[in-house]
């Protein structure tokens, strides 16, 4: 057995200190990885309150009681309060997708599926609840629903409209709308209470993080057979400024309706 294995429960725990990342707990007998921050675990029986403290973080507190003590003067051993120098921030997410607007800090929508990645994401779904429309006031609604491999689900619901996104994005409203559903149903599956830039980043002159790549406008065929699913569905469709990926994703959805 290893300086870093330790047994909790019979279950033998990998507890390794990362600085861009936190502690990892994994459960050698079946691979699972979660990630240990202070007095935090985003394991499920933690996040749920079933059990706390939870294995996971039981196994940091004997890594430090009969490992890193050893290794350290009395008095200056680090402990789960007090880890390592750059103890990440919040929850799990890598330090490198905090970001800090008007001395707010947010989170990218980046970080938060970096965590879910590695913290036992399956599937992300998302469905167009809204077409953006004149009727509307051109605002895209769209609804994400978060798997986890333990078999949770989370759902979040994403809007976007030309009141509420930067001019740089006010022709992606469809994108936009489906980023902050998915950011909102991540943030919740990965227990991240810090609201996600993307979400935000209209209001109160939060910037965007990074100005969009001038991407190619939607092709006349495109137009055309949006223009007829729309007729179809009986929906009022904006589309002025799509770009062709916007484009197929509406012709999609419109299918799906018509």
């Amino acid at each position: 057995m290893t300086a870093n294995v330790i047994m909790v429960n019979n279950e033998r725990f990998d507890v390794t200190w990362k600085r861009e990342v936190g502690y990892l707990v994994k459960n050698l007998e079946n691979g699972h990885e979660y990630v240990v921050d202070k007095e935090r675990c985003n394991c499920p029986a933690f996040v749920h309150g079933k059990q706390r403290p939870c294995k996971h973080l039981r196994a940091v507190h004997l890594y430090f009681e009969t490992q890193v003590s050893r290794d350290f003067p009395s008095g200056t051993s680090p402990s789960p309060q007090n880890p390592p120098k750059e103890a990440l921030p919040t929850g799990g997410v890598k330090r490198e997708f905090f970001v800090e607007r008007q001395g707010k800090q947010f989170v990218s929508y980046a970080g938060l599926l970096d965590l879910a990645h590695r913290t036992g994401l399956q599937s992300i779904t998302t469905e167009l609840v809204q077409v953006p429309s004149d009727a509307n006031g051109y605002e895209a609604i769209v609804k994400a629903v978060v798997t986890m491999s333990d078999g949770r689900s989370f759902t979040g619901y994403g809007d976007a409209s030309p009141s509420n996104v930067n001019g740089v994005v006010k022709h992606c409203l469809l994108r936009m709308a489906e980023t902050r559903a998915k950011a909102r149903a991540l943030r919740d599956a990965v227990n991240i209470g810090v609201a996600s830039l993307e979400e935000v980043e209209s209001e109160e002159g939060v910037p965007a993080p990074v100005a969009r790549k001038e991407e190619a406008p939607a092709t006349e065929a495109q137009i055309q057979a949006i223009q007829t699913l729309a007729r179809r569905a009986n929906a009022n469709v904006k589309v002025e400024g799509l770009t062709r990926e916007e484009a197929s994703h509406l012709i999609r959805e419109l299918q799906k309706a018509s």
